[in-house]
């Protein structure tokens, strides 16, 4: 499943030299596209639907945003491994599962000799939406909400190249903190007034910055980061140093863990899951209690 437009067009060059390899026709592989977004989803959903039973394996082409489509598309066949070539813009997931091979070596790793790791990732759901979804990196509101909303509208070439820097700096002229309930594990946070709340399955998002060091995609708990209320010039150091996970030294800064996070927002706010923007209301994540099977290491 390639995204052809992910990475500027990196995904699908890498499609083509993987349709050239004798092992892509030894190994029955059929190729797909995405056309445009959501459209993953609706197409790996109706793929399995029709072919579960012959499918071995899942191969995402494409960035961290293919990938959660991918994902959200398999929910009702959990058990299908998944084998990912990082393509996109951030690849975080790649980052954070500690991915060494790229590209068309990748794909040999995979067809070859595929090692599964079973994961819990993460799954959250809406007050006012009937269906759950889930994610493999990170899910957050607030300002990296707002920081994705800005990047997703800026040119090519700054998407390429520093997106999440120059939408940081677009987001800071007008954004404020939220004021909300935070509840982890049944246990309730004193603080009301928040910059940003994370909760991620690994370490990274944004295109390597390490927002949660101390997580791990094999951990059943995830780390959630809680940002209080702090001014903009703080703002800037924090994400000055969280390329380096030095943030959490900051006294607003703190990392939890739990395997639930309930988010009640005053108002309507800004947020993200694996780098796609969202509007989010009352909100329960949770670790999936069904264990997704990703082909990592080879």
């Amino acid at each position: 499943m390639t995204n052809p437009h992910a990475g500027n067009g990196k995904a699908l060059k890498l499609l083509k030299l993987i349709q050239k390899e004798p092992l892509f026709t030894q190994g029955k592989c059929r190729s797909y596209q995405t056309e445009s977004a959501g459209h993953g989803e609706k197409l790996i959903r109706l793929l399995m639907k029709l072919h579960h039973t012959t499918i071995d394996h899942v191969i995402v082409i494409g960035g961290d945003g293919t990938l959660h489509e991918v994902m959200n598309g398999l929910t009702d066949f959990p058990s299908t491994p998944v084998g990912f070539i990082p393509a996109g813009t951030g690849n975080d997931f790649a980052r954070g599962t500690d991915m060494k091979t790229k590209g068309v070596e990748r794909f040999k790793e995979i067809l070859r000799q595929p090692q599964f790791t079973q994961v819990k990732i993460g799954e959250y759901h809406q007050a006012a939406h009937s269906k759950k979804r889930v994610f493999v990196n990170s899910i957050g509101f607030g300002l990296d909400g707002e920081v994705v909303r800005k990047a997703a509208q800026q040119s090519r070439l700054i998407k390429w190249s520093f997106p999440y820097v120059w939408a940081l700096l677009q987001s800071l002229r007008t954004y404020d903190f939220f004021e909300a309930e935070v509840i982890i594990d049944q246990k309730k946070l004193k603080c009301r007034q928040f910059t940003m709340v994370t909760t991620a399955n690994h370490p990274y998002y944004g295109k390597g910055m390490k927002i949660a060091p101390q997580s791990s995609i094999h951990s059943p708990e995830f780390s959630i980061i809680i940002v209080e209320a702090m001014p903009k010039w703080k703002i800037l150091l924090l994400f000055a140093t969280v390329f380096f996970g030095k943030h959490t030294g900051l006294k607003e800064v703190h990392e939890f863990r739990g395997r639930e996070v309930r988010v009640f927002p005053k108002e309507i706010i800004s947020g993200q899951v694996d780098g796609q923007p969202i509007k989010i209301e009352d909100c329960t994540i949770r670790k999936s209690k069904q264990v997704s099977s990703f082909i990592l290491k080879v």
